[in-house]
């Protein structure tokens, strides 16, 4: 998205040559829109902001310039916003009101189960697809955050969960086309937060940066290299993991 002298914002997305393209124009009747997501075919996803009522609204934009809008009536609880597409247009989101794992495949807009049958069970939280349709993301329990949680991942209409990885607390943040997951994990008096990637139910830690460094990974691409942000405390420092090891 980028803002315009108004403060409103106009998504956007731009070449390798640096030419950039407007998507999704704010005008009259939306305060402004972004797009989370676009894939190679330049279909994109993102979600708008309109005056009345301040609704949000997600939308899927095609390269042709053809419009999918999801308003209020697109899933039971709420409007689908979709973030993640696929190359071959398959769209990952939540919706506005109670959350959940939710897709679209170019004709509905559908719930994919993942939550356990635990009654302190809140819901779930989609973090990221990848080429062949795996879905990780977050399962969230009753209690204050980062006391319990668990990550999902979602394969062939299955559901596996990553937990307890280092503690109680696991979150899951993306997952490349070569199936690896990328999460980190801890718990409340357990040290610092420390990131890791899962592969076929082997845990693979990524290195500190240095002793009581806590670690948040962001993303991991199909040759294993992770970005993300250390915590020395005071600030947080960006760095990518090569084979494991952290550089700024």
């Amino acid at each position: 998205a980028i803002n315009d002298v108004t403060g409103a914002t106009s998504a956007m997305y731009w070449t390798p040559d640096g030419t950039p393209h407007v998507i999704l124009q704010a005008e009259e009747g939306v305060l402004s829109c972004e797009v989370y997501d676009i894939n190679t075919q330049g279909t994109a996803v993102g979600a708008a902001l309109r005056y009345s009522g301040g609704v949000l609204t997600g939308f899927m934009r095609q390269a042709d310039g053809s419009m999918t809008v999801w308003s209020g009536i697109a899933t039971p609880a709420g409007p689908f916003l979709p973030f993640r597409v696929t190359d071959t247009g398959l769209a990952l989101g939540t919706n506005l009101y109670d959350g959940g794992t939710w897709t679209f495949d170019g004709q509905r807009v559908s719930r994919l189960r993942v939550e356990p049958d635990d009654p302190d069970c809140l819901g779930s939280s989609p973090s990221a697809i990848n080429a062949s349709g795996d879905i990780v993301g977050t399962v969230n329990f009753a209690g204050s955050y980062r006391e319990r949680s668990s990550g999902y991942l979602y394969r062939q209409g299955g559901v596996e969960y990553i937990d307890r990885v280092f503690g109680p607390f696991t979150e899951l943040r993306d997952v490349n086309d070569a199936g690896d997951v990328l999460g980190f994990s801890g718990g409340i008096g357990l040290g610092p937060l420390r990131a890791f990637t899962w592969r076929d139910g082997v845990v693979t830690p990524l290195q500190q940066w240095a002793p009581g460094f806590g670690s948040v990974p962001v993303s991991i691409n199909n040759a294993g290299q992770v970005i993300g942000a250390v915590d020395d405390g005071i600030r947080w420092i960006p760095v990518v993991w090569i084979d494991g090891v952290p550089r700024d």
